[in-house]
């Protein structure tokens, strides 16, 4: 397993190059979700910044160290598991459109919406539980 300045090093590279911001910038932030009413969910070399929402919902951005079929596979078993705790839905925001096919590929039901809504919130996908109503 990746230690966490590699994972955020490596989605630095991959998804965040024209953006002046250092991996150790990067780790601070994270470090200070907490004060900002989030917290950080490590799904294999995936980190999830998960924040509580309304209508007993979740938010949530995936910081990647892995595959494209291995972050499917860590965020599926995410989804499950704030399924098991009784939340309704899963909400995320990002502007790459081949992200897309990956929420394709989780078996809870999508809906994703081009909300052009500034940085980073270009798409939003929200996932809800089978279960919920």
């Amino acid at each position: 397993m990746k230690d966490i300045r590699q994972i955020l090093t490596e989605d630095l590279a991959k998804n965040y190059g024209g953006f002046a911001v250092t991996g150790d910038a990067y780790f601070d932030g994270l470090m200070n979700a907490p004060k900002t009413g989030n917290f950080v969910v490590r799904q294999g070399d995936t980190l999830i910044l998960t924040k509580k929402i309304e209508k007993n919902g979740i938010e949530f951005h995936c910081i990647n160290g892995e595959r494209a079929k291995d972050l499917v596979s860590n965020v599926q078993k995410y989804l499950d598991d704030l399924k098991e705790h009784g939340y309704d839905y899963a909400v995320t925001f990002y502007d790459n459109p081949r992200i897309n096919d990956l929420i394709a590929q989780l078996t809870h039901p999508s809906e994703i919406k081009k909300i052009d809504d500034g940085l980073f919130r270009t798409y939003e996908a929200t996932m809800r539980f089978k279960w919920a109503h």
